[in-house]
C-alpha cells in the first residue's frame, strides 16, 4: 500500500509552479493574466522575452517529473504501477495546479521527464512527428504539439514490445503498464492543447 503515497507526493511536486515563480520574480507579472495565461515555459518566454527563463522553466518542469519517478521507486521499489501513478499525477498537478486555483501548464515538459526514464523511444518519435507536423501546419506550435501527442500512443499497439523494451534505460516497464502510462500522459497533454486550439474557434463563433 506504500505506493498510494505516490499520488499526493507526485501531484504536489507537479504543482510547483516554476513558470509562475520565475516570471513573478524577474518581471513582477502574474503569468495567469499575461499572454495565453498558460503556466508553462512557452508563455514564460513570450511574456518576458527572455529565452533563458523559458529554457530554465522547461528544465525545472522536466526535473520535477524525474524526481517524482525516482521517489516512486524509493517508496515502492521496482513496482511498475507506481510509475504509472507518478507519471499521471505529476502531470495532473502541473496542468491543474492546486496552488493556482487549478490553473496550470500543458504538461509537455513533465511528460518528457517521465518518458526519459520510462522509454526513450517515445520522446524521440514525438520529436520527429512534431517536426513533420510543424512543417505541414506552417509552423503552428499548438497544432504540432497536438498532432504529435495524438499519434504517439498508437505506436506501442503496432510495434513489438521486444523492440520497445530496448529503449527502457532506467526503469523496467512491462508492456501493459507502458501502454497505460503513455495513453494517460498523452491524454492529459492533448486535452490542454485541444482547449488552447479551440479558443480562437469559440471566439469566432461568438462573433
Amino acid at each position: 500500500m506504500e505506493f498510494l503515497y505516490i499520488i499526493p507526493i507526485s501531484y504536489l511536486l507537479g504543482s510547483i509552479p516554476f513558470a509562475y515563480l520565475f516570471v513573478k520574480k524577474h518581471s513582477g507579472k502574474d503569468l495567469r493574466k499575461e499572454g495565453t495565461g498558460n503556466i508553462g515555459s512557452m508563455n514564460s518566454y513570450d511574456v518576458t522575452g527572455k529565452k533563458w527563463i523559458g529554457i530554465t522553466v522547461a528544465i525545472c518542469d522536466c526535473l520535477k517529473a524525474i524526481l517524482a519517478m525516482f521517489l516512486a521507486w524509493l517508496i515502492a521499489g521496482d513496482y511498475p504501477i507506481s510509475y504509472v501513478f507518478a507519471s499521471f499525477f505529476v502531470i495532473l498537478g502541473h496542468n491543474y495546479n492546486v496552488f493556482l486555483c487549478f490553473r496550470g501548464g500543458r504538461g509537455l515538459a513533465p511528460a518528457l521527464g517521465c518518458f526519459l526514464l520510462l522509454n526513450l523511444f517515445f520522446p524521440v518519435v514525438w520529436g520527429i512527428l512534431w517536426l513533420i507536423a510543424y512543417y505541414f501546419t506552417k509552423k503552428d506550435v499548438h497544432y504540432s504539439n497536438a498532432i504529435a501527442t495524438f499519434v504517439v500512443p498508437f505506436f506501442p499497439f503496432f510495434i513489438p514490445y521486444s523492440f520497445l523494451k530496448h529503449f527502457s534505460v532506467v526503469f523496467y516497464f512491462p508492456e501493459t503498464h507502458l501502454k497505460i502510462a503513455l495513453v494517460l500522459v498523452c491524454f492529459l497533454v492533448l486535452s490542454k492543447h485541444l482547449t488552447q486550439i479551440a479558443k480562437p474557434i469559440l471566439k469566432y463563433e461568438k462573433k
